[in-house]
């Protein structure tokens, strides 16, 4: 993960890539789904568990698209600029070369997918149940509703979903109304890193009723 490019547009921690792929492999789950990947940072670390992990494959979905983002301030959530890097700075095609290049780098291609599409669109070619989510793409209330109505029910019972960047608004205001009836057994928002870990962690892990 170290190696791979932390910028405006995010990257996970090394804790936080940790803390995920510590569930995925003591839990041995093994449909492993990612959306919003960017340069890789934390879909690396998911395939590493999944590689770790009998039968088990990490999935990263991503259209890197402007498209993603018709509203590139994602309904004003977002900080201030968000909407000029996504406009006049943000390489789409780059970050897919970079994640692409992670894969092969860190030696995950049989352990770890890209699907280069939308989250809508990539639903219907994972395979059943889906035991650990990563929810981290467009983070307008609107797109991150849309993305856990679609994947919560394809779902098992007492599965992980970690939501990133919980201090959003949007996502906070999304993620409780989709995920009311789940319980919360882990969130760390700590922006200016006070804990001392290799960088700022902003995101909560839910866990599924078991039926």
């Amino acid at each position: 993960m170290s190696s791979i490019e932390v910028d405006f547009a995010g990257g996970a921690s090394i804790f936080k890539g940790v803390l995920m792929g510590s569930l995925i492999f003591t839990e041995r789950m093994r449909t492993i789904v990612e959306i919003g990947v960017h340069r890789g940072r934390s879909l690396v670390a998911l395939g590493a568990a999944a590689r770790a992990t009998p039968d088990a494959h990490a999935w990263g979905i991503d259209p890197y698209s402007l498209a993603a983002y018709p509203d590139p301030t994602m309904g004003g959530a977002g900080p201030d600029g968000v909407d000029e890097y996504l406009l006049d700075v943000h390489d789409f095609q780059a970050a897919h070369l970079d994640a692409v290049a992670a894969i092969e780098r860190c030696g995950l291609g049989e352990a770890c997918s890209l699907l280069v599409r939308s989250a809508a669109d990539a639903a219907p070619l994972l395979p059943r149940p889906v035991d650990f989510l990563h929810v981290d793409g467009n983070h307008s209330e609107e797109a991150v509703r849309s993305d856990l109505e679609i994947y919560l029910p394809l779902m098992r019972p007492g599965g992980v979903v970690v939501i990133d960047d919980i201090s959003w608004a949007s996502v906070r205001a999304a993620a409780e109304s989709a995920l009311a009836g789940a319980e919360i057994i882990f969130e760390l928002v700590d922006l200016e890193n006070r804990a001392g870990l290799d960088q700022a962690n902003d995101f909560r892990v839910y866990r599924l009723p078991d039926g």
